[in-house]
């Protein structure tokens, strides 16, 4: 749930947050805002979801060259599946 919610949704609000925080910060200093820029907003969370998830791909995973052992059973429990390096030929 948590990566769900650092993954996905915070960099989708995190434009819109600070949006209304600012707004909020403004007209409580007695300013007036023009209309919500709801295209802009969008947009930058959508850039910002993907760059989260290209910085997730860059800085994530195993060597290239190593083999994914699924998971299986040893002597009653489950072994979750990892990667491991590649045996020498």
């Amino acid at each position: 749930m948590a990566r769900v919610l650092l993954e996905f949704v915070l960099p989708l609000a995190a434009p819109f947050l600070l949006y209304m925080l600012w707004r909020w910060l403004v007209t409580r200093a007695g300013g007036t805002v023009a209309r919500i820029p709801w295209l802009a907003l969008t947009l930058a969370g959508v850039v910002l979801t993907g760059l989260t998830f290209v910085g997730l791909v860059l800085t994530s995973g195993s060597d290239p060259d190593s083999v994914y052992v699924p998971a299986h059973m040893e002597d009653g429990t489950l072994v979750p599946g990892q990667f491991e390096p590649r045996p020498p030929p």
